[in-house]
């Protein structure tokens, strides 16, 4: 696993509001990953605001960051060996999977102590539709902008302009930013005119 040093990210952390609130929440409707009632709306749980770090997979709504035991007990699992050893204030990247839905996270750990990769935090989700991938899930942002479904005009709507676009050969990125190491990425696929991958990131551990 490449790591990279966590820069000034623990001198600001108690500025982080979102961190105060519960990582995740799991509401009584059903699951789109194999339940009998499949979630097909936004919870009223989601936050309305992007900064919150929030996004919803199915009927859990997940703020980061979260502790790794906390993500994993929702049913996703590391790809990787999460005995791995990362240093203190380092971070580095771990791939999961949710049945047949595929992440890719940012592991945090912000220990004073090496800590493995069990024991850190989840900082960021960035999710793709590569290969149909998540095509059974029901995915969203705050604001109502599902994956795979809204427009670039709904985003913009929801969220008004991004701090930074950048165009790319099949897509374009739209970078919301909040901070050091907090942004949220949201990407318009230039084929298919939705939202087709995004990124939630917060580093910010209290």
């Amino acid at each position: 696993m490449k790591k990279i040093l966590l820069v000034t990210v623990l001198t600001i952390a108690l500025a982080c509001t979102a961190c105060s609130k519960k990582a995740a929440v799991k509401t009584s409707a059903g699951s789109g990953s194999g339940n009998q009632t499949p979630v097909t709306q936004v919870l009223e749980d989601l936050s309305e605001d992007l900064d919150s770090f929030q996004l919803q997979i199915d009927d859990v709504i997940y703020t980061m960051p979260m502790k790794y035991s906390d993500f994993v007990s929702y049913g996703f699992e590391m790809n990787e060996d999460d005995s791995e050893k990362i240093e203190p204030k380092y971070y580095g990247w771990a791939s999961f999977h949710l049945g047949d839905l595929k992440i890719e996270s940012t592991v945090i750990n912000a220990d004073k102590k090496t800590r493995s990769i069990s024991k850190c935090y989840v900082g960021g989700i960035e999710i793709k539709n590569k290969n149909e991938n998540g095509k059974d899930a029901f995915i969203a942002l705050p604001k109502g902008i599902i994956f795979n479904k809204s427009t670039l005009d709904d985003v913009l709507a929801a969220y008004g302009e991004p701090s930074k676009i950048y165009e790319l050969s099949t897509y374009t990125m739209y970078v919301y930013e909040f901070g050091i190491n907090r942004s949220v990425t949201i990407n318009i696929g230039k084929t298919s005119g939705v939202v087709d991958s995004f990124e939630v990131r917060n580093l910010l551990v209290k």
